[in-house]
């Protein structure tokens, strides 16, 4: 799967809510797309696979993802969106992702 964009958030040792959002498209609408986003590649937020039959050139996507980083590491962490399109090429328009710090 090929990255195509990329975040780079300054996090601490807290809980978070993660709220996400892009927009993409493809040039084979007859082609499942999949994509999937990490943070620094070994957690995944989200992966989907989007089948032909919904693909549009232009789809939008969206939602929230609670993360304990409370035992993980502070400091520089990278939210990466991952595309792949069966047999063609895709093109994220947007990628959004909005860190609050959960106080409990």
């Amino acid at each position: 799967m090929g990255r195509l964009k990329t975040i780079n958030l300054t996090v601490a040792q807290a809980k978070y809510k993660v709220e996400w959002f892009y927009e993409y498209g493809n040039d084979t609408k007859d082609k499942n797309t999949e994509t999937r986003i990490q943070i620094s590649d070994t957690i995944t937020i989200t992966q989907l696979i989007h089948r032909a039959q919904d693909n549009g050139w232009e789809m939008s996507n969206g939602g929230v993802y609670f993360w304990d980083n409370t035992g993980g590491t502070a400091g520089s962490k990278t939210f990466d969106l991952d595309m792949q399109v069966e047999g063609g090429n895709g093109n994220v328009q947007k990628f959004r992702v909005i860190l609050t710090e959960v106080i409990e």
